[in-house]
């Protein structure tokens, strides 16, 4: 959860499950209550599904009905009761103007929110047929021994049995088997906690490959670090192929494959796995191979018969019909089998390979493979957590780089490495590149992509980009041939037909559909898959790792768009705000996200400056003060504004943007909720200011603090009129007093001080023998001009004793016997906390100089018992409240949830309210958490 409880911004697969819970409140068929707990449920499991981390509040029932209201407003096309949201009021128009999108929405959300598989309880239904019943009774808590582990060094954030990568699990173990305090704590299970540990990973090698969430009990890259030291042994970590994924297989052994459940020989080199697989699938699917002879883009021959043996590099052979090439490096093989896979139509997690990657390298002066691996993910964090690029952005950075490193390669530079740990090498490698004429057209052509990434590069390292290089950048030509520019016709025609959304160069499947539909429109293509490639990356604009078509019309329009909003007065854009004001024409150029549209807008429009949400014509301003300057622009003449009406005339800054900003800012001061006064319009002459700040310094140097409530008003609540007192006030400290003196509270004084209301009141009372509640409120409201029971109970709770509903009497003037008195109660308390009124007899308690009540009950329980404690939602005249062991360590709601669940009180907030009033544990009936207490007693009730 975000700080301070606040709830996570909607999206549209949430809003549309609620639009289809409001239609169904329409209908009338099922009780609304019904239809927002349902929503209540759907919406938290949805969270879980994706791994987020929610607490009580997160979606509970209460927000739900707020929120239906909001789609309320959105669907009837006007504010009912709470306003509608930018995205409700969207979610409605696909509904009505794009059924088929808002049912695909719908569908996609309801996917989401169906439960996931429990991989415990079918890891323990596979444990129970593998071993034996004896075997089986601990494994599940030896399992969860390591998971307690994994989780108090942050290794993990939740269950291990999410996990079934098996290097993640690997790497755990291996940590745990290091951790010299878990060997010790569990010096006596140690073997039967790592046997079955073991058992788990055997279990997850079987399974078929999974594509785990960052998000769920994901290993930290300090975990990592444990496995891989800076010792010269190499160390293996067990992985599995990701055929999506695919990474370099450098540095790797296979170590077993396993195929439709079936393991198949074991392999020991990876020319062994293609071969075995090429066996299996031919086995299966013979007509594929029959007239396969290479892959798309290959001139190479691949697939033959016994007599084209001669033709091969190193060929093997399946049959006397098949022969295969497998002169290919490790990397190459797996494309080669995801490729097999696509063409004979079979599932990526039917087919299991099990690998080794070697971690750690032997001491050498040479640049080694590990050491430019590491150059390349220093440089991701330094671009993903410095520069904040998106992940997809960073891998295309990293991409490219390791693009021109091949070029330089194939060109024969006598310097090839850019990921190096000597700086030296990256700029010789650089300088290079960019004093290639070739290179800088080829780099042209991809939109300047590899010049982007190796400049960034440079950046990381802290060298400047060689002279020459800018020299050969600036001077390099930009012709086409009328051959290429025919080229480019024909692709930009396949795009325009099949890619609407974008072609995704980096994919070999992609390349050979974009070949078959180009073979379907008789269209005729280069035979080289780079040529190609290059070709289609210069026919479009390129985003992220996708190829959009270029269309002349979309940066003159974007342009006309974005002067317009410019034209207004507006300085400030948010792209979100953008992409929803602007969606039927972002819909007709196929932008389909706020990001895209960022993109774009950086390609094209000049002048400006960019941020992470939001542009600014100009120079670069901070959010605050960009977003601060636009509120006063449209504030007009009125004293006070509300958000809602800001927002309207500033439609593209978000909501939340602006409660953010003109919350937290000494310019805007509170009038009621979502209304502000601009302390510019506060009415309030410079005698009138004088006199203040005369009476706050006289004040200060003769008690060392003034109230804020003291201060003179003359004329300036009939000249504010409009405005409460507390409004006023606020509006005087932040345009008079602010900067001058420091405010805690409604105290005021010169320097920072912890001085405020409840420290006074106790300098108020101190020596005191005796003293009554309703003495130190007339002393609050003196001090601060306002009543406040809770400062009054809180100086007397601490300072004295209560020994009645209205009088406390000094401390001095009781003597608890601790002991005693914490033996009495705990006859009384049992099950860890009870209603303080739960203590229905004082005959058993010592004298201790006070007659006994619930009253002084309360006083021993807050600050003299060993062993309880008082609980309250506020101090109270009723008793109310809970006496709890202190070690049970709960929070007042939990301890309400479990008061409620050991009964069979109905869970509804009405009801459960009264019963929790009745039996002494709250003050009121009424209390803005009900829902959530019922919702938690119910979880407790099922738990039991």
């Amino acid at each position: 959860m975000t700080p301070g409880n606040r709830q996570p911004k909607w999206d549209i697969y949430e809003a549309v499950i609620l639009l289809e819970g409001y239609l169904e409140t329409l209908q009338g068929e099922e009780p609304k209550v019904q239809i927002i707990k349902r929503i209540s449920t759907e919406l938290r499991r949805m969270a879980a599904n994706r791994g987020l981390d929610i607490d009580d509040i997160y979606r509970n029932e209460n927000g739900i009905s707020f929120q239906m209201q909001s789609m309320d407003s959105a669907y009837q096309g006007k504010k009912i009761y709470v306003p509608a949201t930018r995205l409700f009021e969207k979610v409605v128009f696909l509904y009505r103007n794009d059924t088929e999108r808002y049912l695909k929405l719908l569908q996609e959300a309801k996917s989401m929110v169906a439960a996931k598989k429990n991989n415990k309880d079918a890891f323990m239904v596979w444990v129970a047929s593998v071993l034996p019943a004896k075997r089986c009774k601990w494994i599940e808590k030896n399992i969860l021994r390591v998971e307690q582990f994994a989780i108090a060094t942050k290794m993990i954030s939740g269950s291990i049995f999410d996990i079934t990568d098996i290097s993640k699990l690997e790497v755990i173990y291996k940590s745990a088997g290091k951790n010299k305090v878990f060997q010790i704590k569990n010096r006596k299970l140690i073997k039967n906690i790592n046997d079955d540990f073991n058992v788990y990973m055997r279990y997850c090698l079987q399974l078929p490959i999974q594509t785990e969430k960052k998000e769920e009990a994901s290993v930290s890259t300090e975990s990592y670090n444990l496995v891989a030291d800076a010792s010269a042994e190499m160390k293996e970590v067990l992985n599995v192929v990701d055929f999506e994924r695919i990474e370099s297989m450098a540095f790797t052994k296979p170590r077993s494959i396993t195929f439709f459940g079936k393991e198949l020989s074991i392999p020991s080199t990876w020319k062994d796995v293609y071969v075995s697989i090429v066996a299996v699938l031919y086995k299966y699917y013979p007509d594929v191979f029959s007239s396969l002879s290479s892959f798309p883009g290959s001139t190479r021959l691949e697939f033959g018969k016994a007599s084209d043996l001669g033709h091969m590099t190193s060929p093997r052979e399946i049959d006397e019909e098949l022969c295969i090439e497998t002169n290919f490096s490790a990397t190459d093989f797996i494309k080669r089998i995801k490729e097999l896979l696509f063409i004979c139509g079979v599932a990526h997690d039917s087919l299991t390979i099990v690998y080794e990657r070697r971690i750690g390298t032997t001491a050498s002066n040479s640049t080694s493979s590990f050491s430019s691996t590491a150059c390349e993910a220093e440089f991701y964090a330094y671009l993903q957590n410095t520069v904040k690029l998106a992940d997809r952005t960073c891998s295309s950075y990293v991409s490219s780089i390791r693009s021109a490193e091949r070029y330089a390669t194939n060109k024969g530079y006598e310097s090839c490495s850019l990921f190096s740990e000597n700086k030296e090498t990256t700029i010789v490698t650089a300088t290079e590149l960019y004093s290639d004429s070739d290179f800088i057209r080829y780099n042209e052509q991809q939109h300047n992509r590899f010049s982007a990434a190796i400049n960034k590069l440079l950046e990381f390292i802290g060298a400047e980009i060689p002279k020459k290089a800018i020299a050969s950048l600036g001077n390099s030509g930009n012709k086409q041939t009328s051959a290429t520019a025919e080229i480019f016709g024909r692709i930009v025609t396949v795009l325009k037909k099949h890619y609407e959304y974008g072609f995704k160069y980096d994919s070999i499947r992609e390349l050979m559909r974009f070949r078959q539909f180009a073979e379907a429109m008789e269209i005729s293509l280069p035979e080289d898959d780079e040529l190609l490639k290059a070709a289609i990356l210069s026919s479009g604009t390129v985003i992220d790792d996708k190829v959009y078509c270029k269309n002349d019309d979309m940066p003159q329009e974007l342009q006309c768009i974005v002067d317009d909003v410019f034209s207004s007065g507006a300085a400030v854009i948010y792209y979100d705000s953008l992409f929803v004001n602007k969606q039927e024409w972002m819909n007709s150029y196929v932008i389909t996200s706020p990001e895209m549209l960022k993109e774009y807008l950086q390609k094209n429009i000049a002048g400006c400056s960019f941020a992470k949400k939001f542009m600014i014509k100009g120079n670069r301003l901070p959010e605050k003060e960009a977003v601060t300057d636009e509120i006063k622009r449209v504030w007009g003449n009125n004293q006070s504004v509300s958000v809602y009406s800001l927002h309207d005339r500033l439609p593209y800054i978000p909501l939340n943007n602006i409660w953010r900003v003109i919350s937290g800012n000494d310019l805007f001061v509170l009038v009621s909720e979502g209304e502000y006064l601009f302390i510019d319009r506060f009415c309030i002459s410079e005698d009138e200011a004088e006199d203040i700040l005369d009476f706050v310094d006289n004040a200060c140097e003769e008690n060392g603090f003034a109230s804020l409530s003291d201060v003179p008003l003359g004329s300036i609540e009939e000249e504010n009129y409009e405005f409460s007192q507390l409004t006023i006030y606020n509006a005087i400290y932040k345009k008079v007093l602010s900067g001058k003196y420091h405010l805690n509270g409604k105290i005021l004084t010169k320097e920072k001080s912890e001085l405020d209301a409840v420290t006074l009141l106790k300098k108020y009372i101190k020596d005191r023998d005796e003293c009554t509640f309703d003495e130190v409120a007339d002393k609050v409201i003196e001090l601060t001009g306002s009543t406040n029971r809770q400062y009054a109970f809180q100086a007397l709770y601490d300072d004295m004793v209560r020994v009645d509903r209205n009088r406390f009497v000094a401390n001095r003037l009781v003597n608890f016997p601790v002991d005693e008195i914490d033996a009495v109660l705990s006859g009384f308390i049992t099950d860890n906390f009870r209603a303080i009124r739960d203590v229905t007899t004082f005959a058993m308690f010592p004298i201790c100089g006070q007659n006994w009540n619930h009253y002084l009950l309360e006083s021993y329980c807050y600050k003299y018992s060993k062993k309880y404690s008082l609980h309250v939602i506020h101090f109270n005249d009723k008793n109310a409240g809970i006496i709890a062991e202190k070690y049970f360590n709960k929070k007042y709601n939990e301890m309400l949830a479990i008061a409620i669940a050991r009964t069979d009180v109905e869970l509804v907030p009405e009801v459960i309210g009264q019963y929790l009033f009745n039996t002494g544990y709250m003050a009121k009936s009424k209390y803005a958490k009900l829902g959530e207490i019922a919702q938690r007693a119910s979880e407790l009730r099922k738990e039991r």
